[in-house]
């Protein structure tokens, strides 16, 4: 065995030195410097061109945009600028800092209008430099006939410009300039000095973190031996436990509207005897099909709970549900607050809640913190005073728990006639934008579930479920799915009922069953949602899983399920004949500041999802959030790669990640710190306001046996003396990282490091320097990087990310998967449970069905101890185990844009 792992170890590092250093090449990468148009400074309000919104002196958010963006895969990280025709004055500036001396070519995207020019410049000052001007807009970049121009007039192309830089400060400005015939968008600007790039659509330069990345699916193997010797127990500990409404099991909340209440008083034998929704144009036939039957597909599951849209449970004062409740006591229920303004319970609803409070789930508040904002309770001007004045981002998140736990009391107390102990216990968030930033906090404030409202347009689900799975744990709480099937400003819907099938939406909202993210995202989305730990699923149309199709040029058919009809019944019949889905098996942490604020898509350009303009200084992304992007997105690469792709659905949310979903994210948040101890690796990530509690408390996790990974200048506050960090030597520069393991080199862009003594090394730099090193500390480890955050003079990940997150997670799985695929893995009573996720093959458009390629089928290795037998779930077929030593191994296939889970026992 020892052998095997190092003939893969030598096999790495030749492959990092072939593919990073090459034969004769200089040991240097190229440098890109990338720089979102939305997190200029300056930038302020919104303008959307295609609402003909106008600025006055400045630039203003763009995005994300309506369909003629989406249908182009979006903007670049979700937002981009625009500013009125009209616009001369308007300017915004930004910073940066340049690694090296020469000829840089500037790229921007931009929309280009057919017919018309759109002129705006970019100004380049450095000090002693003359300053640089370059005019873009004055002609077509993309052809006057193209598709995208034919559809919206416009499209979104590229120009550059060369310009010359020397290493050092640089302050770049955006300028309207003139008057213009239209509006002009600007979506991103990247400085390069890769001569080769060249983008067409969301496109980025090569970074050298990816390269190492993909060596590392080739061999995950980076060292000899482990970093960690410690691993989780087979059996996983008591607060990983999947937690469920009542603890009764897995619920699945499905809208009520109104069909089902009249089937509720009906005498007739052919009456609806289960909850329901349907199309209304299909009711007649539905009942027809199905009055009467105690077998109807997907309804007669007794996991459809009922959902009912009300700010309260005012649903208690229909006699007829309440007797359903009664005659059915195993059954759930709960509500949907959406639209709805809280008004006062009546009398019945509110003397029969006490009977029936234990089997509701809770109230559904879709893309909201709970709807308490909308009432005049909620005092928004007097928070956005408070929001100017915070000197931090704890300072802004204490005086957001103040304004949303008095909102919240405030709305429940109208609701319920008197003050409400526990106000937010009831409220489920589900946020889609927004959700990684407040996930902890809403358990935090008093929340018992929390959930996400999944889409298409966000990278990497497995990230986004790591916070909401995190936070559940370490709050005891229940994580929520808010299933759509979104992808842009399109919605997937296999009814009459809400379809704008017409040329009149084809610059709003697109309804219909040629739109959203496609039956492959829906499909993935529920048995990943299922895995990563859902404990409810909350159905967000829910009335067109049966349908009747054709009727044109061929007869109408009988009433049957619709293809979302057809999964979800899929779902529910495979889960009832495997009962036991086990728990999520995620060994690594990464610990973020509980006031970290970071969404990866958000809909301004800073923390909490507040104007940054109410306090610059404090809410906009700084170089926390940029380490909180680069660490997740090598965590979860290609999740980077595939960002900057077009989005076709299930490219950047279902990447194929090289380390498998094995994380989780927790806060420091007061009094929950001993959730660390259940996970072998704590990666420290973001800038951290570190207490003296939560500082103890890892000090002590390293010295019984824990490994905690630190960067430089990431730790702060009173508990940072306890973690006796190493001090770092005077900052120092350099283009290669020595990876200790294997003695090769391996190329990066341009970093400044701070050369450390002590410990083992791990990473040195050219001239021998110590940038990385482990530091024994009682029973377990110190790994502390001397690169700032980890990034490079660029503020994009360096390869030491990779390879020391590699090695933190190498030898921590029981159960490994070699195949480009994404995979999640579950520990059941009898054994293991490995759910694979091919998204290649599938390019679904926001509008439109493109074939799946089922050419893109993927080979995939399960590797395991202590196995004898392996069965699909979807086939039914028992697969070859084959005995290796004290491993076992099990060979798939999954199909392209497929979906395979493997019962390992």
């Amino acid at each position: 065995m020892f052998t095997n792992r190092m003939n893969g170890f030598k096999r790495l590092i030749g492959c990092l030195a072939l593919c990073l250093v090459g034969a004769g090449a200089p040991l240097h990468a190229v440098e890109t410097i990338w720089i979102e148009a939305e997190s200029l400074e300056g930038v302020r309000g919104s303008c959307f061109p295609d609402m003909d919104q106008k600025t006055a002196g400045h630039w203003a958010l763009s995005g994300p945009g309506i369909a003629p963006e989406w249908t182009q895969g979006g903007e670049s990280e979700w937002l981009s600028i625009a500013c009125g025709p009209d616009e001369n004055q308007g300017t915004a500036t930004t910073g940066i800092d340049v690694p090296e001396t020469g000829v840089w070519r500037l790229w921007i995207r931009y929309r280009d209008w057919r017919d018309q020019s759109e002129v705006f410049a970019v100004r380049v000052e450095q000090p002693g430099v003359a300053a640089q001007e370059f005019v873009f807009g004055d002609k077509p970049v993309v052809d006057e006939n193209d598709e995208f121009k034919l559809y919206w007039k416009w499209a979104f192309g590229w120009a550059m410009h060369e310009v010359k830089l020397v290493k050092g400060p640089a302050t770049l400005t955006l300028l309207a300039r003139t008057a213009q015939p239209g509006h002009r968008q600007v979506d991103v600007l990247c400085l390069t000095t890769d001569v080769g790039y060249r983008p067409h659509y969301r496109e980025k330069p090569w970074k050298p973190v990816w390269t190492v990345l993909d060596a590392i699916r080739t061999e995950p193997n980076v060292a000899p031996a482990p970093l960690t010797p410690r691993r989780v127990e087979d059996r996983p500990p008591a607060a990983w436990k999947i937690r469920t409404p009542g603890d009764k099991g897995f619920v699945y909340l499905w809208n009520m509207r109104g069909q089902w209440e009249q089937d509720l008083v009906s005498q007739d034998p052919r009456r609806m005897l289960m909850p329901y929704s349907i199309d209304p144009a299909s009711l007649t036939n539905f009942r027809a099909a199905f009055g009467g039957k105690t077998d109807v597909p997907i309804f007669s599951d007794p996991r459809i709970a009922p959902a009912f849209h009300n700010a309260g449970p005012e649903i208690l004062s229909n006699t007829a549900f309440v007797a359903w409740l009664d005659a059915n006591p195993d059954r759930m229920w709960g509500n949907m607050m959406n639209y709805f303004p809280p008004k006062p319970l009546s009398a019945e609803a509110k003397a029969r809640w006490p009977k029936y409070r234990d089997r509701y789930v809770g109230n559904v508040a879709g893309e909201s913190l709970g709807y308490f904002q909308d009432d005049a309770a909620f005092d928004r001007a007097g928070m956005g005073e408070a929001l100017k004045k915070a000197g931090s981002r704890e300072e802004v998140f204490r005086i957001l728990t103040g304004k949303f736990i008095a909102g919240i009391a405030a709305r429940e107390q109208l609701i319920w006639g008197q003050p409400v102990d526990n106000p937010y216990r009831q409220t489920i968030s589900c946020l889609s934008v927004g959700m990684t930033a407040f996930a902890h906090a809403c358990f935090e404030w008093g929340a018992g579930t929390v959930g996400y409202e999944s889409h298409s347009a966000a990278g990497s689900l497995a990230m986004r479920l790591a916070f909401l799975r995190g936070a559940a744990r370490q709050y005891g709480g229940i994580t929520a799915t808010y299933r759509s099937s979104g992808l842009g400003d399109a919605h997937t819907l296999f009814a009459d009922m809400g379809e704008y099938s017409s040329q009149r939406y084809v610059y709003d909202n697109w309804y219909d069953v040629w739109s959203g993210a496609g039956m492959t995202w829906y499909k993935f989305d529920i048995w990943h949602q299922y895995f990563s730990g859902a404990g409810l699923f909350y159905h967000e149309q829910g009335f067109d899983e049966f349908w009747r199709p054709a009727g044109g040029a061929t007869p109408r058919k009988d009433i049957q399920l619709s293809p979302k009809g057809r999964l979800v019944e899929q779902f529910l019949s495979i889960t009832r004949q495997h009962p036991d889905r086990g728990v999520p098996y995620t060994p690594l942490a990464f610990l973020l500041d509980r006031a970290h604020g970071w969404e990866s898509t958000p809909y301004h350009y800073a923390y909490f999802e507040r104007d940054p303009m109410l306090n610059p200084a404090v809410l906009r992304l700084d170089r926390h959030g940029r380490m909180l992007r680069e660490w997740f997105q090598v965590a979860y690469h290609p999740y980077g790669p595939r960002e900057a792709e077009p989005n076709t659905a299930v490219n950047q949310t279902y990447p194929a990640g090289v380390f498998g979903d094995v994380f989780d994210v927790l806060v420091t948040a007061p009094g929950r710190t001993d959730l660390v101890d259940l996970y072998p690796v704590v990666v420290l990530n973001g800038q951290i306001d570190l207490t003296e509690a939560w500082g103890n408390k890892l000090a002590g996790y390293v010295e019984h046996g824990g490994t905690l990974m630190v960067s430089a200048d990431q730790v702060r506050g009173p508990g940072l003396a306890a973690l006796k960090l190493p001090a770092g030597g005077p900052v120092a520069e350099d283009t290669v990282l020595q990876w200790v393991p294997g003695n090769r080199p391996v190329i990066s862009q341009r970093y400044r490091y701070h050369p450390i003594t002590g410990g083992d090394a791990l990473i040195q730099s050219t001239n021998g320097a110590v940038i990385a090193a482990t530091y024994q500390r009682g029973k377990g480890r110190m790994v502390y990087l001397s690169i700032p955050l980890g990034l490079g003079i660029d503020q994009a990940a360096t390869p030491a990310v990779a390879l020391l997150l590699a090695h933190a997670r190498q030898g921590l799985m029981p159960v490994e998967v070699r195949g480009d695929v994404e995979w999640l893995l579950n520990r059941t009573g009898k054994g293991w449970i490995v759910t694979l996720l091919n998204p290649n093959g599938n390019a679904k458009p926001q509008h439109g069905i493109v074939p799946t390629d089922r050419t893109q089928e993927r080979p995939v290795i399960i590797t395991a101890e202590g196995i004898s037998q392996a069965v699909e779930w979807f086939t039914a077929e028992k697969l070859v185990v084959k005995p290796e030593g004290r491993t076992a191994t099990v060979a798939i296939t999954v199909p392209a844009a497929g979906v395979r889970i493997v019962e390992l026992q």
